[in-house]
């Protein structure tokens, strides 16, 4: 028992050796943080967060102080103000989060990376495949689901409904709940041709350009079409398979990827390594948050691998 225990201990800390190297290689550079920051940086951003518990101390001098629920926030900060550049962090830290499920506080063991650029200099692929390549090293059966929140942020209809609204519309589609979703779309008098295409992202998913092609026959709207055509081509951006590539993750675009937290505006992606069902990588673009901390035009993506997962679906390979 204790030869096992040190044997995935051992796979642990390879593989998090592994990919740390791969970020480095990529020109990613490791940045620290405390284990908590001021309660007002979280505060004043719950709209971004959707969090509202946090583990809360006041220090020696009577500043308020908050146990971090979520280090994007954190690199905004010590990012704000900088000269315009290309910025490439990663980091290798915990957070504290509230679980609905337990009513209890929880510690996250999270790899990251973070890239912040000027406007026009980055798309956010090699972040994107650097997401992909971390997958491989994870595990030999991997899937990598894409989607993008720019089919609901472009949709009029959609942005002029309440917030309390706007979620219940995501977690429909989420759930893949259609039923549901056509009754409260009904009680809310979208007009039938949004209706249709929010019906259809509870369905839409598998390969990006079979999606594509499925959107473009069925006339499901311009928003989910532009948001299907800006997956695709990233997508297509990836190197052919070869020997090697053959090992990557499995692909696909899949609608009912909505993430309720409000800075993603594009992209989103999320990592899954069988057998597990929970996903051990998420991530995505956020150009709305960085432009509320950056003094110029920027960009920024990023992902993190959640290492708490990972060790579990280790654990229980070796069960």
């Amino acid at each position: 028992m204790e030869k096992q225990r040190k044997w995935d201990l051992s796979l642990q800390e390879r593989k998090e050796a592994e990919m740390i190297s791969l970020l480095r290689q990529a020109g990613f550079s490791r940045r620290r943080f405390d284990a908590f920051d001021e309660y007002a940086l979280f505060d004043q951003n719950r709209a971004f967060l959707k969090k509202d518990h946090m583990l809360t101390f006041t220090d020696a001098h009577g500043k308020l102080h908050a146990l971090r629920p979520d280090v994007t926030l954190s690199v905004m900060k010590q990012t704000a103000y900088r000269p315009a550049d290309l910025y490439r962090i990663y980091y290798q830290e915990n957070v504290f989060r509230f679980s609905n499920k337990t009513h209890q506080y929880g510690l996250h063991r999270q790899i990251g990376a973070e890239e912040i650029s000027p406007e026009g200099m980055s798309d956010g692929f090699e972040v994107l495949e650097l997401a992909r390549h971390i997958l491989a090293l994870l595990g030999s059966s991997s899937v990598l689901v894409l989607s993008h929140m720019g089919f609901l942020l472009s949709n009029q209809w959609y942005l002029d409904q309440t917030e309390a609204e706007q979620e219940q519309i995501i977690s429909y589609i989420a759930q893949k709940n259609p039923h549901d979703l056509k009754k409260y779309l009904t009680q809310l008098r979208c007009p039938e041709a949004v209706s249709r295409g929010l019906l259809a992202a509870t369905r839409l998913s598998g390969k990006p350009d079979t999606v594509l092609e499925e959107i473009r026959n069925e006339h499901w709207g311009k928003e989910l079409e532009q948001a299907a055509e800006e997956v695709c081509a990233l997508v297509q951006r990836f190197p052919a398979a070869t020997a090697i590539e053959e090992k990557m993750p499995t692909v696909l675009l899949d609608f009912s990827l909505v993430n309720p937290l409000s800075y993603y505006n594009g992209i989103i992606f999320q990592g899954f390594v069988k057998p597990c069902s929970q996903y051990v990588l998420s991530g995505g673009r956020y150009d709305k948050l960085a432009m509320r901390f950056m003094s110029w035009p920027c960009r920024a993506i990023g992902f993190a691998v959640e290492l708490n997962v990972l060790e579990e679906l280790w654990q229980q390979e070796r069960t």
